[in-house]
């Protein structure tokens, strides 16, 4: 284990706990997509076809394991250095920090990225990997610290 951290533990809990929720939902979604379009056309009328390009999507990625598995390979290695650059970044600026910090904070601020925020997702990628930092205890440093002013 990278940390003993109860912290860290309860968000690995959660995290796993949503992640497997998500796959859920998912499985749902892809038996029961008729179902599902039916109930929710009338309210959300793109429904259907949603439904259909994921089902589409699922079988695909189902009907090409080496794929997947391929995917899933090269994936890894940017992971690894991504949370390596989170990690190095601290620690050249004096923030000594464990590995599963930077780990929690890395793949937390990469994946929200993907929830539209803002406009091409500026600044969530900064503004988790701060909120994550602040969360563990990590002081927060203003980038300029003189104070803005306009009107003297």
């Amino acid at each position: 284990m990278l940390s003993g951290s109860d912290t860290v533990l309860i968000l690995a809990g959660v995290s796993f706990g949503i992640a497997i929720l998500l796959s859920l939902f998912l499985f749902m979604a892809y038996k029961f997509d008729s179902f599902i379009s039916r109930k929710l056309v009338n309210r959300i009328p793109a429904i259907r076809n949603f439904m259909l390009t994921m089902k589409e999507g699922l079988n695909k990625i189902l009907s090409n394991p080496s794929a997947l598995i391929l995917s899933i390979v090269l994936s890894l290695p940017i992971w690894f250095l991504e949370v390596s650059g989170t990690y190095f970044a601290a620690l050249a600026i004096g923030y000594p920090i464990n590995f599963s910090l930077a780990a929690v904070a890395g793949i937390t601020s990469f994946i929200s990225q993907t929830i539209p925020v803002t406009p091409a997702g500026i600044g969530v990628y900064e503004g988790t990997m701060a909120g994550v930092f602040v969360l563990f205890g990590i002081r927060y440093l203003p980038v300029f610290p003189w104070r803005w002013s306009i009107i003297s």
